[in-house]
């Protein structure tokens, strides 16, 4: 029985990618995008729990998917909230395993390596949270060139010590701003470990040339 968890968070409905079909049931390398995901997942640990958030909207979707290709593999899922938190919120009700990785439906490249050192460092820290570096030149839009070694580029998975995390989501703060995972659990007092991300698990968001060539080319 494995220690770990995944929640991997595909509530979206697809309105900002410009398809009627959410992002994650498109195909990408010959599958679709979310079993994509779900495999990397496996690779890295093979008994790991998998708690998939989907729409309500698109639940068969998401059976037929499982019927087709994970028949075998137990994997749970819940439906989504009316906002990301929300979502979070009803996959973190089902799990039970000490540590907790948190995972977008819009990164489908990740790595098993990756997530296999997000897994194993969450054993010694509260929440590791991969980045990658800015490349691009960084300024705010009515002031100054900023400088770019300051800031990072955030990644998911995102992985918690469970108990850290499902506290961190009981206590959010109505009037705060939370961007991702990360920072409710760093709301909460938790102190974050940053490990160096994969500039390869892009996120697939907006409808712009770079995703529709990647999925044109491998569909």
């Amino acid at each position: 029985m494995s220690q770990n968890a995944v929640i991997i968070v595909a509530a979206g409905i697809g309105s900002r990618f410009g398809t009627n079909m959410p992002k994650q049931f498109l195909p990408l390398l010959g599958k679709p995008i979310i079993l994509l995901i779900i495999e990397a997942f496996i690779k890295a640990d093979a008994a790991i729990e998998i708690i998939m958030v989907i729409n309500e909207q698109h639940k068969k979707n998401w059976e037929q998917i499982q019927q087709s290709y994970l028949h075998e593999i137990n994997i749970k899922y819940t439906v989504g909230g009316a906002t990301r938190t929300a979502s979070v919120m009803n996959g973190l009700a089902m799990v039970n395993t000490p540590v907790v990785a948190i995972h977008d439906a819009a990164r489908p490249l990740v790595s098993p390596d990756l997530i296999s050192q997000c897994l194993d460092l969450c054993l010694t820290y509260d929440a590791v949270i991969p980045y990658i570096p800015i490349i691009d030149s960084l300024r705010k839009k009515d002031g100054p060139a900023a400088n770019r070694e300051e800031y990072i580029l955030i990644q998911t998975p995102q992985t918690f010590k469970t108990q850290i995390i499902k506290d961190a989501y009981n206590n959010l703060i109505p009037t705060q701003q939370y961007t991702d995972d990360a920072s409710v659990a760093e709301a909460a007092g938790y102190k974050l470990h940053f490990i160096k991300g994969d500039t390869g698990n892009i996120k697939i968001t907006y409808d712009d040339a770079l995703t529709r060539l990647i999925l044109k080319r491998n569909s």
